[in-house]
């Protein structure tokens, strides 16, 4: 019986040779699989979203810096105004940016990625991009509504500038991309029915009272004293922009 070294030396060298470089081929696909496109863009994404939607390691220390995207969007909310909201419609731009240069066939493994699973609650199902999405949007048109109904569709952006109205119109867009047009669609409706109604004037000396309740415009059944229906609330919103002027 022939040993193997006499088994190898009756190997052509050529076909010995290329032998080798499969087999080293396989080891090393089965050790570090080659990456397809969607796994360098989500590694892409990543690394543009650092510091801005989730969380970035410091330079120097083994701190992490929290993601301003998180951060600085109570303060947003809380001013309503464009000093109070700068940093949080910057983070947003960057976001914004991010998403752009993403193939969008790429998006469900995206929000699937480990990186962007809810560090509050990793069972729940909402990922950090969906539930930041929601967010921002959802901020965008309350910010642009006001503390009351805009008085007429010129005046459904409110004071947010022709930039914030594109990130506004960019990641809905996203957004629709991610969860589909009938969760989009239950989701729209949840914001429609946060839109603030202009305080009664007998009111007007309690507005700060916690007891309180602000009034809201749409009437549907949890709200029979709103004033507008879903239609006109919509019209006066900024989900009725066309976002193709904002391009």
């Amino acid at each position: 019986m022939a040993s193997l070294d006499q088994i190898i030396n009756k190997i052509p060298k050529p076909l010995l040779v290329g032998m080798v470089m499969v087999i080293a081929m396989i080891v090393i696909l089965i050790m570090r699989p080659l990456k397809d496109g969607c796994d360098v863009e989500v590694s892409n994404f990543t690394e543009d979203v650092k510091g801005y939607l989730i969380k970035s390691p410091r330079t120097k220390t083994k701190k992490m810096v929290l993601p301003q995207v998180g951060e600085t969007k109570q303060f947003c909310k809380d001013g309503n105004s464009a000093g109070a909201c700068e940093n949080y419609f910057s983070a947003l731009k960057k976001v914004e940016e991010a998403f752009m240069r993403l193939d969008s066939k790429c998006l469900p493994q995206l929000v699937q990625a480990e990186d962007f699973v809810n560090e509050n609650n990793p069972t729940e199902t909402q990922s950090v991009i969906k539930f930041q999405l929601k967010e921002a949007v959802k901020i965008l048109a309350l910010l642009a509504w006001g503390e009351k109904p805009p008085a007429g569709l010129s005046e459904r952006t409110g004071w947010l500038s022709r930039s914030e109205v594109y990130t506004f119109c960019r990641l809905k867009t996203v957004l629709i991309d991610i969860i589909g047009d009938e969760d989009y669609k239950v989701f729209r409706t949840s914001v429609l029915r946060e839109y603030p109604e202009a305080w009664p004037e007998k009111l007007q000396g309690q507005i700060n009272a916690e007891d309180v309740h602000r009034p809201t415009a749409l009437k549907w059944s949890g709200n029979p004293s709103g004033t507008m229906d879903e239609k006109e609330v919509l019209q006066r919103s900024m989900f009725s922009l066309r976002c193709d002027q904002y391009q």
